[in-house]
């Protein structure tokens, strides 16, 4: 495990343009995706964990929308492009397959998206991120939903059928990920599992559309397809 303090947060070459243009829209209207929207109900000054925080665009749209959270990105892999606007408070190199290298009670939010279905121990990563909660404190966690099974492939890496990225091992429904939850401690009351939609994608659809066409980027047609089909299960969960 390696840690680095003030690390900058990352952004991917590929989409550069868009993804910037995202953040802004993003910041504006957060209730538009879930994830975004309870990021106003944690408490001042929270500690936010992303798990598998790839190239940090979760963290950064955060700083934008609340300045005075803590921020940690966790991920498996480091992406060299850099960009000079937030800081995060820590970096931690490390396996989301094992032990948490964090202590008991020590985030209010954690975050994780699309994350769990590259993992071989999914009921272990609940109960870990479980563990370094606080109480009152929130997890927010997405996945592909098992219809993804089904959809075609297009021959395409990280395409619209699960299996177009080679590093999924299996999908989840409501009921799979609700029962992950309760396994790991959170109480029934607690737990809220959905169909991960997201708004925004709606807005931008013409335009993602028209992107798809002219570049083949595979992240377009997953932008067209995702809110139209519910592609992803979340849930927001509480402990107690």
């Amino acid at each position: 495990m390696a840690k680095a303090k003030g690390r900058p947060i990352f952004v991917e070459e590929k989409c550069r343009k868009d993804v910037e243009r995202a953040h802004k829209i993003y910041v504006k209207l957060p209730f538009l995706k879930k994830d975004y929207a309870v990021l106003k109900n944690i408490p001042k000054n929270a500690t936010v964990l992303d798990i598998g925080c790839s190239d940090g665009r979760y963290l950064k749209r955060a700083s934008f929308i609340r300045k005075d959270l803590r921020l940690i990105g966790l991920d498996i892999d480091t992406y060299l492009a850099s960009i000079n606007i937030q800081e995060l408070d820590l970096f931690v190199l490390s396996d989301c397959n094992i032990r948490l290298p964090f202590k008991d009670e020590s985030m209010d939010f954690v975050h994780c998206s699309h994350v769990l279905e590259h993992l071989h121990a999914p009921a272990l990563f609940i109960s870990e991120t479980f563990r370094v909660l606080k109480k009152k404190g929130l997890a927010y966690i997405e996945t592909p939903e098992a219809k993804r099974v089904f959809l075609p492939s297009f021959g395409i890496i990280g395409g619209v059928n699960f299996y177009d990225d080679p590093t999924h091992i299996r999908p989840y429904t409501k009921e799979s990920l609700r029962r992950l939850a309760l396994q790991a401690g959170f109480k029934e009351g607690n737990i809220k599992v959905f169909f991960a939609r997201n708004w925004f994608n709606i807005l931008f659809l013409p335009y993602a559309l028209f992107k798809f066409f002219a570049t083949g980027y595979n992240v377009y047609l997953d932008i067209i397809l995702q809110p139209v089909f519910s592609l992803d299960v979340g849930g927001v969960f509480i402990k107690d």
